[in-house]
């Protein structure tokens, strides 16, 4: 199943193995401690993989829309860590 494709676009194309991989890496770099995690969407790859590695990493993400302004949420909700894919 490892060597299976779980992503495929029109530039990439990732097999579970290296999904999970990538997911991994991702939940470590954010560490134990649970965090908020502001996470600018895309319609991408790089957003999938932020998104299963905060959740892997047991991390709250809140999701919000690429390309804008994000000041009112940020200074609301106070993310530990703003991650722009």
């Amino acid at each position: 199943c490892g060597d299976r494709v779980a992503v495929l676009t029109d530039s990439e194309q990732l097999t579970y193995r290296v999904l999970a991989d990538r997911v991994q890496s991702v939940a470590t770099q954010l560490g134990e401690r649970r965090r908020l995690v502001l996470l600018e969407t895309r319609n991408d790859v790089a957003t999938l993989v932020h998104y299963l590695g905060a959740l892997a990493g047991g991390h709250v993400v809140l999701p919000v829309p690429a390309g804008r302004e994000h000041t009112d949420v940020i200074a609301a909700y106070r993310p530990d860590v703003v991650v722009d894919a």
